[in-house]
This record gives structure tokens, sequence and C-alpha cells, in this order.
């Protein structure tokens, strides 16, 4: 078995949480005594007292407002009385937590890198262009109602979108997401009616209920890999949704999902699907075509009322369904 190496060591001492782990390690053997020594940026929250274990620290990682800020202030329009005189001279000071676009262009905050900026209406209405590439978190309704945006790119940075960020942008056509989104709010495109063009690759976790409700222009859409949960109403009211590709990773559809997709002709269900609630397929009207993995577990009441155009389906025994789940259409029981 491989022993740690100093370098290795100090990797692995960077995911300690309080001082008394480093303690610990440096008495371990000789080799870790000098750990300390060797950071140049503290890597866990320290006090005035404890940054004398960390001689050498030239950069000042602030992880939470209630942190110690060594006589640092954030400048911003609130301050009544500002002033950065410190005995603590850093190179620079890395912020961890959120802060507002606005506050990161103060001319007095030149030393401060921040490191979760976030968007808010406010910070748009004075942004002209594209979003900063700082920017990591979209503010609820941050773009709401926003008559005059008719596309919209979405820096790699951006991974978190608040509730109703672009609810009832009622010309915006296009939409890019061109990172790893961790986070989307609800009703996030919601009555987007012109939006037609969306494009983003991995989103973790589900799409919200109402996320695109209503975006009666989309005519296509392939949910990212990484979803686990379409939401509540999440597709509903997409009048010329016709096709959509769903991902591996999707396991369970929540009520109306879909309902009144009715040009919608389609669908494959991915093999880890598990379950599929009430409603959610309610009057898709052209909806011809669907398969039921093995791996489906529950159908729910009135699943598939009003698709007129579903004369048959095919289930797997094992698959638990109302009577109702299928009103009208011939069903074929397999082992």
């Amino acid at each position: 078995m491989k022993r740690l190496d100093v370098f290795t060591g100090m990797i692995v001492s960077k995911y300690f949480a309080s001082l008394n782990d480093f303690i610990a390690f440096e008495q371990v053997c000789t080799k870790f005594k000098n750990t300390l020594n060797r950071f140049h940026i503290n890597p866990i929250p320290i006090t005035k007292k404890m940054i004398k274990h960390f001689p050498q620290i030239e950069t000042l990682n602030i992880w939470n407002k209630t942190d110690e800020h060594f006589g640092y202030q954030i400048f911003t329009k609130e301050n009544a009385v500002f002033s950065n005189i410190t005995e603590f001279n850093f190179y620079k000071v890395n912020i961890w937590y959120q802060v507002e676009f606005g506050i990161t262009q103060f001319p007095q905050n030149n030393i401060f890198v921040f490191k979760k900026v976030c968007l808010t209406r406010k910070d748009r209405e004075l942004l002209k262009g594209d979003i900063p590439t700082n920017v990591m978190s979209l503010e609820t309704s941050c773009y709401a109602d926003e008559n005059s945006l008719t596309s919209i790119t979405l820096p790699p940075t951006v991974y978190n979108i608040g509730d109703n960020c672009f609810f009832y942008c009622k010309n915006l056509l296009e939409v890019n997401i061109s990172g790893r989104i961790e986070h989307i709010g609800m009703s996030c495109f919601d009555n987007c009616r012109q939006l037609s063009a969306v494009t983003f690759l991995v989103c973790l976790g589900e799409l919200p209920e109402h996320c695109f409700n209503g975006c009666r222009s989309l005519k296509e859409i392939s949910v990212p890999k990484g979803i686990t949960e379409l939401g509540e109403s999440c597709f509903g009211h997409c009048d010329n949704l016709s096709k959509i590709v769903l991902p591996n990773s999707l396991k369970i559809i929540y009520r109306f999902c879909f309902q009144e997709c009715k040009s919608l002709k389609e669908v494959t269900l991915p093999p880890q699907i598990e379950n599929i609630y009430w409603n959610a397929f309610l009057n898709c009207r052209e909806l011809s075509r669907i398969n039921f993995p093995k791996s489906l577990k529950s159908i729910g009441q009135i699943c598939f009322q009003g698709c007129v155009s579903l004369k048959e389906v095919c289930l797997y025994r094992s698959t638990e369904f109302c009577k109702d789940s299928f009103t009208g259409i011939n069903i074929t029981l397999i082992e």
C-alpha cells in the first residue's frame, strides 16, 4: 500500500474541517510537521488568533459573511462609513459567499475576488450587453416581463437560475445554456409564447413545475442529461411541441406534465422511468405511440384521457395502473 508523501498529504489536508485536524495531522510523522507553513491561502475559515498558525498566507479566503474579515470591508452604497485600513496585508481576498453583481463593479472593491456573483433584476436593468462571465446565479424574476429580450445566452459560469427568471418574456425566441445547471427555478420560462429554440446540455435534478408551460411556439426539445424529474405542468400547453427527447436519467413525470400538448405524436420513455403521475398526458390528441419500459412502477389516474389517437398500448404486469388511466385504449399485458 502506498503511503502519503508531503505533496499528497497537503492535498488531503485541504479537506480538513478545523485547525485541530491540521495540528493532529502534523503530529502523525515528521514529514507532515510543517504542513501549515506550506499554505499560501487559508483552506479553512480563520480568526485573528488562528492566523499565526498559517504564517505564509498571502491570499485570504472568506466563505461566509460571519467569518473574520480582518478589517477588509466590502463597499456598498449603504455603507455610511467605509474604510479598508487593516493591520493585515493580503495580496487578494477571495469572497465565497453570494454578492450582487452591482457590488462587484465598485472600484473600492478591487482587492476582492468575488466567487459567487448573483445578477439581480436591478443589476440587469443597468446592464448593457451580455451577461458578464463572473455571474454564477440569476435571481428570481431577473428578466421577467422583459419585452425587448429576443435571445439569451447564459455563460458557462451560470449554474443557478431563479424562479420566474424569464417569466412572460413574450418576444423571447431563443435560449442557449452552455454550462452545467445545478438548479433551475419553477416557472422559469412560463408563458414565453414565442420561444422556439432551447439548447442546454446538462441540468441536474429536475425541470420544475411550469418550467416551459405555455411555450406555444416550441416545436422540439431535448431534455438535458442529468434530469431525474419533470415537474407539474412542466411542458403544459406547449401546443406545437411535436418532438421531445427524454434522457436516460429520467425517473418521474409529475401530473399535468404534458397536458394539452396537442401536436405531440410519439414519446419514447427512458429505460429507468419509474412513475408517471395522473393527467400527465391529458388531451395529447395526436399522441399515437408510447412505450412503457419494465422499470415503470405506476401510472396515475386519467393519465392518457383525451389521447384520441392512442389506440393500444403494451404494459408489463408489474406496472400498476388505474382503470381510467387508459380510457378507450386497448391494453395488452406482457410478462
